[in-house]
Order: C-alpha cells, then sequence, then structure tokens
C-alpha cells in the first residue's frame, strides 16, 4: 500500500482516527511484531511528530484498537439485552459476548491475526499484551454479567482468557461465513469450562466459606 504526503493536521479526534485505520491496513499487510511506527504514520499519510502527539508505541495504537473493539462489543451486547426480558444462562452470555467480539474482529481479520501471532512476541510486550487480554476479558465478563472480584473472579477471568485464547487458534483458519467451526469450538470449549469453574467454585467455598464465591 503507498504512503500518503504527509501533511500538518491539527485535530486529534482526525489524527486518532486516522492512525487506527493505517495500523489495521499494516498489520493486514505485514506482521505485527515488524511493523514500525514511520510505516504507520506513512500510510496515514501523517509525519511522525503527528503520530507521537497521540501514541508512543506501538502497545499505545494496539491498546487504542482493542478498547475501540471492546466498546463496540459493550455496545452491541447493551442493544441485543434491551429486547430481552429474561437473562439467558451464564454459558450462553458468554457464548453470545465471546462471539460478537471474534465477528467484530472479523471485520478486520488480517490485521487482527497479526496482532494475535505476535502476541508475546518479546518480554516488554509479554507485560503489555497479558495487560491487555486481562482488560479485555474483564470487560467481556461484566458484559456477559459474571463478577471478577476476589480470587474465584481471578480464576475466571484466567479461565475465559485461555478459553478465547485457544478458540481463536480455530478462528485463525475458519474461513467459513458463518465461522460455523469459530462457533461450534466456542460452544465445546464453554462446556469444558463451565464444568471446571463449577468445580473451582466448591473448593474454594470449602477453603473460604465465608467468602461471596
Amino acid at each position: 500500500m503507498g504512503a500518503r504526503k504527509p501533511q500538518p493536521i491539527e485535530n486529534s479526534t482526525k489524527i486518532r482516527k486516522l492512525v487506527l485505520s493505517a495500523a489495521l491496513d499494516v498489520a493486514a499487510d505485514t506482521p505485527w511484531e515488524f511493523v514500525t511506527m514511520k510505516q504507520i504514520a506513512d500510510s496515514a499519510g501523517l509525519t511522525l511528530h503527528d503520530l507521537n502527539s497521540q501514541f508512543l508505541t506501538k502497545s499505545d495504537i494496539l491498546r487504542a484498537i482493542i478498547d475501540s473493539l471492546d466498546r463496540q462489543v459493550e455496545k452491541n451486547i447493551k442493544d441485543l439485552q434491551k429486547d430481552t426480558d429474561t437473562p439467558a444462562p451464564v454459558r450462553d452470555r458468554l457464548f453470545d459476548v465471546l462471539m460478537e467480539r471474534i465477528e467484530i474482529a472479523n471485520q478486520h481479520r488480517a490485521a487482527h491475526i497479526s496482532f494475535f501471532k505476535s502476541f508475546g512476541w518479546t518480554k516488554e510486550s509479554s507485560c503489555n499484551d497479558l495487560s491487555l487480554l486481562k482488560s479485555s476479558m474483564t470487560r467481556m465478563a461484566h458484559c456477559a454479567g459474571i463478577r471478577t472480584d476476589g480470587l474465584s473472579g481471578q480464576l475466571y477471568l484466567f479461565g475465559l482468557s485461555s478459553t478465547y485464547l485457544w478458540v481463536l487458534l480455530t478462528w485463525m483458519t475458519d474461513t467459513s461465513p458463518d465461522l460455523g467451526r469459530t462457533m461450534s469450538k466456542l460452544d465445546q470449549t464453554l462446556g469444558r469450562g463451565e464444568f471446571l469453574a463449577d468445580s473451582i467454585r466448591q473448593f474454594l467455598k470449602t477453603i473460604s466459606p465465608n467468602e461471596n464465591i
């Protein structure tokens, strides 16, 4: 993709939109771990100075992209819940939330696969990636009406994160229009996770009977 001629831009909102769009375009063609800030700036038609006025690192850009994705999931799920009188079972709610997230990511499929493949590429990025994953899964759990406080909440988040990463391995090779293989894997994995979560709750109740689990 050819670079646009850099032009001075003062509107910070416009700069952010240009950068995030360009980052998705560049990541679709280049492994994210090898993408440079200059590549993103060139693709956006910005100077590095303009880019750095909003984002200092690629991690900052990725966090903004994932935040936008999570906010869209939260909005869509909230709209869906408006039309529902009776809350669905936890497993069904989790399925809807995680599948909604995958379907939105699928709109920029190549870029998000690039992000996923770069997960933990270096020691420095590992901390940022794990923090970003935990933050996203916390938001997804809250979307599904699941508490994440306390020891049980942290264990639940660990299980939810592992489930999501495991399902993404299937999504990466699922090119079907309806993502049927991905949905099947998610349903299957959530079933196993539900059994494990119940076992953990029972164990925690035996060692901490006063904790609200």
